[in-house]
């Protein structure tokens, strides 16, 4: 017998978690992005975000997105 993947053996769960996680790793993505075009940020504060984005992921992203990317400036 071999063990194969399938998704017809997902149940609804299973996959609302995984557009879940692929919608937060998306939105990781579009933030990280936005974080290095932006000109605002100091060196110092730039090694802080770096830190923040790899050891926080989403969270550091829900930050972000609040904290700069909706300043109006």
């Amino acid at each position: 017998m071999v063990a194969t993947f399938a998704l017809a053996n997902l149940g609804w769960p299973e996959i609302i978690i995984i557009g879940v996680q692929l919608a937060l790793i998306a939105f990781w993505g579009w933030m990280l992005i936005a974080f290095f075009k932006d000109p605002r940020i100091t060196s110092n504060m730039r090694i802080v975000w770096i830190l923040l984005f790899v050891f926080f992921g989403a969270i550091a992203a829900i930050l972000y997105f609040f904290m700069y990317y909706t300043k109006d400036e």
